[in-house]
């Protein structure tokens, strides 16, 4: 495939991000497809739209997930120390 192929499909891609994710910024979208490569300068077109592709990916399986469940899960975190001992105490009666 032709390198201005790989250009124009990783472009494509970016466009359709925006439609389908509109309330996440382009800085949000490329600082997550970038996450890991080390040496992004010297990253060919066919690695970008590998990473894009693949962030696409991981997009569409994702759930989102209501933020009153967020915030417990959030909750709980912040008390896990608590919340294992208490689990302890159960299970040592």
């Amino acid at each position: 495939m032709r390198t201005s192929s790989y250009y124009n499909r990783i472009i494509t891609s970016l466009v359709q991000l925006h439609k389908t994710h509109p309330k996440y910024t382009m800085g949000q979208h490329l600082s997550t497809i970038l996450d890991g490569y080390k040496d992004t300068w010297g990253m060919s077109d066919k690695e970008m739209l590998f990473a894009v592709e693949k962030y696409v990916a991981e997009l569409e399986y994702d759930i989102p997930h209501p933020e009153d469940d967020i915030d417990d899960l959030i909750r709980q975190g912040m008390n896990l120390g608590s919340i294992i001992e208490e689990y302890n105490n159960e299970y040592e009666e």
